[in-house]
């Protein structure tokens, strides 16, 4: 069992609970090894610089639609299995929330990603029209 804090405060990172023991990770220790981490093959390894790249970037909307776009085209990169790529996307996504003008161009590029390989079958889109569909529905409730 690993246990991954958000926080430098080291009171909130215990290193023990009820008896068991388990190591403690830091995404804030991981900054300085950025480029590592996204050269790494390993899935779970795009949700530490999707973290440290989301608080780099939060307060600059630009850079933050460019940083969200590189992670997208790495999933697209690894040959994934689509069940992979939909479950790390779906963490960025959730991680990296954009205006709504800069939401509508990652789903433009996303689009354009997925033509310039002549995929077969879309990874992606799908999930856009769901959640795009989910949230009118849950517009119109909220709105009745």
């Amino acid at each position: 069992m690993l246990s991954l804090f958000l926080t430098q405060h080291p009171a909130l990172a215990p290193q023990h609970l009820q008896g068991l023991e388990f190591p403690v990770a830091k995404l804030t220790d991981y900054d300085e090894k950025l480029d590592e981490l996204l050269a790494s093959d390993n899935a779970f390894g795009l949700i530490p610089p999707a973290f440290i790249l989301t608080r780099q970037t939060l307060k600059e909307n630009q850079e933050h639609y460019e940083a969200k776009l590189s992670l997208v085209r790495i999933l697209y990169k690894r040959h994934w299995d689509k069940q992979r790529v939909i479950d790390l996307f779906t963490i960025v996504d959730w991680l990296m929330t954009l205006p709504v003008w800069l939401e509508t161009q990652i789903w433009k590029e996303i689009e354009a990603i997925e033509e310039s390989k002549k995929m077969q079958e879309s990874i992606l889109r799908p999930l856009h029209r769901y959640n795009k569909n989910l949230k009118v529905s849950i517009d119109s409730r909220i709105l009745k």
